[in-house]
């Protein structure tokens, strides 16, 4: 691997796009705030609080949803990729510095969450645990980006994309739902396990582009 090339690309998207996720990260902390002024006294301060990260998960979700679109798909579209071909560097480069800089784009505004959800569960007065275990919760849209993220570069395609989307979507959810099943784990154990699953997908993503000898 040209470890040389891999980076100047990483850094590359990363510039290219770093306004989006400033436009996305200040838009969800303005609106949260909004929320959370609202209900920063009276009966609806809980739930102004839950909006508060309700909106930054949204917020979450429709950058990743963007990135993938605009840093993805829309690049090969428009035939960004051949720039990237004309480089001394394989397939398999391209592929490791585009999932590099999609995820660090992607961690740059989901930090927004655990930072949001440890500010809250403070003034609310909750444990570290507490706070621990809903932020591993929130994890669970890190290890969503990464499934999607997999399917938009083995793919190419839109439709694959939102399909994969609105699975993960559904078993978020559905994992907030039943919220109690997880409460006998730890939020550590939760995260590792996480960590690993992330880890396997990314891995996944680029070793199944090993064999495409072009970008097209």
């Amino acid at each position: 691997m040209n470890s040389v090339m891999i980076r100047k690309l990483i850094a590359k998207d990363i510039y290219l796009y770093r306004m989006l996720a400033i436009k996305y990260l200040l838009g969800g902390l303005a609106v949260g705030s909004v929320f959370y002024l609202i209900g920063a006294s009276g009966l609806m301060r809980l739930s102004a609080r839950g909006m508060f990260l309700v909106a930054q998960q949204v917020t979450v979700v429709a950058f990743g949803v963007h990135l993938l679109i605009v840093s993805v798909l829309k690049e090969r579209m428009q035939g960004g990729t051949p720039f990237s071909f004309g480089l001394p560097i394989s397939f398999i480069d391209y592929v490791t510095a585009k999932t590099a800089a999609s995820l660090l784009l992607f961690l740059m505004v989901w930090l927004i969450l655990p930072v949001s959800i440890g500010i809250t569960g403070i003034m609310l007065g909750f444990d570290f645990v507490t706070i621990l275990f809903v932020s591993s919760l929130h994890a669970l849209l890190v290890l969503g980006f990464c499934a999607a993220l997999m399917m938009a570069v083995i793919t190419n395609s839109l439709g694959w994309l939102m399909i994969t989307i609105a699975i993960v979507a559904d078993l978020y959810l559905k994992s907030l739902t039943y919220v109690e099943l997880l409460e006998a784990y730890s939020g550590s154990f939760i995260l590792i396990i996480e960590l690993i699953t992330v880890s396997l997908l990314v891995a996944c993503t680029i070793l199944s582009q090993r064999g495409k000898a072009d970008l097209v």
